[in-house]
């Protein structure tokens, strides 16, 4: 992604956002049936697609600039579970929220 934006700055924008954005529509109507069926909290789609489109592209720059040999399936592993699961315990929401 860097070698691109610096060997292509004649792009307006990297191949990472132009993929994205040509794929996005099926993850936010995913997310958008999950909330109707009660499985995800009522939070804006755009919003939730962008928070993990972020996060996974912060994983593949810090990935790259660190050097880290950690598998793609532990990684993604480890994003989908603070992702999904989150860092407090059930129950303990309500009282921090």
């Amino acid at each position: 992604m860097i070698q691109e934006r610096s060997n292509f700055r004649d792009r307006a924008r990297s191949t990472y956002f132009v993929h994205r954005d040509a794929n996005i529509v099926p993850w936010k109507d995913l997310f958008q049936k999950m909330m109707d069926d009660g499985l995800v909290r009522n939070v804006p789609v755009e919003r939730i697609t962008e928070v993990i489109s972020d996060l996974l592209y912060g994983t593949i720059f810090t990935n790259h600039f660190a050097g880290r040999k950690k598998s793609l399936a532990s990684q993604c592993e480890d994003v989908l579970d603070i992702l999904f699961y989150g860092l407090l315990i059930n129950g303990k929401r309500e009282a921090h929220g």
